[in-house]
């Protein structure tokens, strides 16, 4: 037969077991030339994880891909696990593989499909396989969660400066003077060439791209990494003011708009464009003033969109300046509300007593397809139709009891001295830092949704402002 000969190993695996790839293939290229099989192809997926899905591999792709030309006729693999972990995984790859009729086997383990017991031999094997990888995910997480209690580093990268001592950060005696003098030199505003330079006549050789990655990493340097509390080189209120300074390219027309890239049109979801016009003011002298308007309607044919508002960009700017305070200041004290309310209500909601009885539902369905009571297409049928009604209910909302705290503290107290004092273009990458997105109605009421509260993964909330204003707090983008 037409054999594909699959191997895969992820990097923590090769470590700890030795089973590498070139062990794999050794064995698989074997065990083909004494069973008289030609190969078809070697694939090769080195440094994968199958707990992750199969769609990431891109060996099996071209593998599948094989397959459904009907380029192989038989798959070998040195054991099940190097095929899935995941038994969603499984079934989406064995439907492929039916499709086909296309089988495998796994020439070290007394697993394959070519026959009816051996298909229903790998059910019970994958289910038992799951269980304890779930178990395994579960004792992770667990470790995890103890390290982060008793304030300890999960991972071993420090930032330059640092060093693990007893697992916890605490700065390094070699590179703290460095890092110390690179910072007072950029804080200063002596640019990052002269901070580099300070740094070097500190004992500590620095390349522009690491100079470059530490101010992009400001927030490691005042006081916490990876939530454990460490000495800063700097404070909060200076990181926040880095982050929102860094250099931005100089657009083709030498001019920064503020909210370019943020601002839709909510008529029609199109982006909306800023443009300038000379604007005389009330006092004879002239200038230019920066109006968002919908491009589908002023740039392309006027029936794609109806919303013909124009909106000056001082309007936007002053808008947020005086609502961004007060509506996080808000948004923190809802949540306070929300999480007093969660924490004293212990009876179950309704949409979690039915998630509850849909996957017990689920749970005894696999039961039955295990004991023969069920066929397959019946389960996956059954299956199919539970899980759609289990993810049309509302998705439950683990509430922070730290995010109120760090609301309040996304904004330092003299950030609009700060602002007050920053040039156009480094104002316009304050506003992307913040911002997610600004719709504009046909009504010139706009919405403004932002990003980076600290609380993204927290809680949703919209809060209403003056004159069909609104300021929202969502989760942010990845």
């Amino acid at each position: 037969m037409k054999v594909a000969l699959y191997c895969r190993v992820s990097t923590e695996e090769q470590a700890r077991t030795g089973e590498s790839i070139t062990d794999q293939r050794a064995a698989l290229e074997r065990w083909a030339a004494e069973h008289g099989h030609e190969v078809a192809g070697v694939y090769l997926d080195e440094g994968y994880s199958a707990h992750k899905s199969y769609k990431s591999r891109p060996a099996l792709g071209r593998l599948l891909e094989d397959v459904q030309a009907g380029r192989v006729e038989l798959i070998a693999f040195t054991k099940f696990d190097r095929w899935t972990r995941k038994a969603s995984d499984y079934y989406k790859l064995q439907d492929i593989l039916d499709a086909a009729r296309v089988p495998w086997t796994a020439i070290l383990e007394d697993y394959e499909t070519v026959t009816a017991s051996g298909r229903f031999k790998v059910g019970i094997m994958l289910s038992v396989n799951q269980h304890e990888a779930e178990r395994t995910s579960e004792r992770i997480k667990f470790t995890f969660a103890e390290k982060r209690r008793r304030g300890e580093i999960i991972s071993g990268n420090m930032p330059k400066g640092y060093k693990l001592q007893d697992k916890k950060p605490v700065k390094d005696p070699e590179t703290a003077p460095g890092i110390a003098a690179f910072w007072r030199a950029y804080l200063d505003g002596r640019g990052l060439n002269a901070s580099i330079s300070a740094a070097n006549a500190s004992g500590l050789h620095l390349a522009v791209s690491s100079a470059s990655f530490i101010i992009r990493n400001a927030n490691a340097y005042s006081g916490a990494i990876q939530g454990v509390l460490c000495d800063p080189y700097i404070t909060e209120e200076e990181a926040a003011r880095v982050l929102s300074t860094r250099k931005t390219r100089t657009p083709p027309t030498g001019w920064h708009y503020l909210f370019s890239g943020v601002m839709v049109c909510a008529e029609c979801g199109g982006a909306m464009g800023a443009h300038r016009q000379k604007w005389q003011h009330a006092d004879g002298s002239t200038g230019y003033m920066v109006f968002y308007n919908c491009a589908r309607r002023y740039r392309s044919n006027k029936t794609e969109c109806q919303n013909s508002v124009n909106v000056r960009e001082i309007e936007i700017e002053s808008r947020l300046l005086d609502t961004l305070g007060p509506a996080l200041d808000e948004a923190a004290d809802r949540l306070e509300i929300e999480i007093r309310r969660k924490k004293q209500s212990t009876a179950k909601t309704q949409d979690e007593k039915t998630r509850e009885a849909l996957e017990r539902k689920k749970r005894r369905a696999w039961e039955a397809y295990l004991d023969e009571i069920i066929t397959k297409d019946e389960y996956k049928a059954t299956a199919g139709k539970l899980q759609a009604q289990i993810d049309a209910l509302p998705v439950p909302v683990e509430l922070d009891e730290d995010a109120p705290r760090r609301i309040r503290a996304a904004m330092p107290d003299n950030w609009r001295q700060m602002y007050d004092d920053l040039r156009p273009e480094f104002r316009a990458r304050f506003w992307r830092s913040i911002l997610r997105q600004i719709e504009v109605k046909p009504d010139r009421s706009m919405r403004f949704m932002l990003r980076g509260t600290g609380a993204e993964d927290a809680f949703t909330t919209r809060i209403q402002q003056p004159d069909g204003y609104w300021i929202e707090v969502i989760k942010a983008d990845k």
